[in-house]
């Protein structure tokens, strides 16, 4: 026969039955006294805790990593930014001890360069927009391919090249829509002409001003006579 010692508040002090498997209950277990060495290991899963039971000083540092994070949780309240955000800002980070970020405002980016600075070629933060293009020293003020074959010059592509003046066979007059800034300027030219060689030359200094240019196209031989060919083209560099 079994027995039993009670204390004056009914519980029990020592029994000589042993306890029935989940006979113990929470209410029987004295608080604080449930140790790691009663615990079995991994007897402690998410199933033992309830919503809202872990708190932040049960957290150790460092220990949330990116796997335990649900995506999108991490919201602009949670970012360590010295001040308020505004519309059009972006995250910058900031040098320093301290470090972090703050929201600052995109740069505006380089300024647009001026003719002058276009044509000295300035070594500068500036860009060229298309419109002052032109005025570089490497791009070509005027460029031109003109088609004699039928006898009066015709504009078969062109830039800055408002007309042409025909002064004879081969002797062309190129006017310019934009005129140079002086007669220091420099010319080049090529020819088209099925059958022979022909050379495109600059004729006297007078033909060759701010507003026009006139060439000569001649035929490679002892007479050096002027012929009408398929392409002569034309190209001028210099200032505006």
């Amino acid at each position: 026969m079994g027995w039993t010692v009670y204390n004056s508040d009914g519980q029990i002090l020592q029994g000589s039955s042993t306890l029935a498997d989940d006979a113990v209950t929470t209410a029987k277990i004295l608080d604080a006294n449930v140790t790691l060495a009663k615990m079995a290991t991994n007897s402690v899963d998410s199933n033992q805790y309830v919503d809202g039971s872990i708190e932040t000083v049960h957290i150790d540092d460092l220990q949330v990593t990116g796997a335990k994070m649900a995506n999108d949780t991490i919201t602009e309240g949670k970012l360590d930014v010295s001040n308020a955000p505004q519309n059009g800002y972006f995250l910058q980070a900031q040098s320093g001890e301290g470090g972090g970020l703050t929201w600052a405002a995109a740069s505006s980016g380089p300024s647009q360069a001026v003719k002058a600075d276009i044509e000295a070629e300035t070594n500068q933060d500036t860009y060229i927009p298309p419109d002052l293009m032109k005025h570089h020293p490497g791009v070509a003020k005027f460029w031109v391919d003109i088609d004699h074959s039928s006898g009066a010059p015709v504009i078969d592509g062109d830039y800055n090249v408002g007309s042409l003046d025909d002064n004879g066979t081969g002797n062309t007059d190129i006017n310019y829509t934009v005129a140079f800034a002086n007669a220091n300027y420099a010319v080049v030219a090529m020819g088209s002409y099925t059958g022979a060689y022909v050379n495109i030359i600059g004729e006297a200094v007078q033909y060759h001003t701010t507003s026009y240019q006139r060439i000569l196209c001649i035929r490679n031989s002892a007479s050096n006579a002027g012929v009408n060919i398929n392409g002569a083209f034309v190209a001028g560099f210099g200032d505006h």
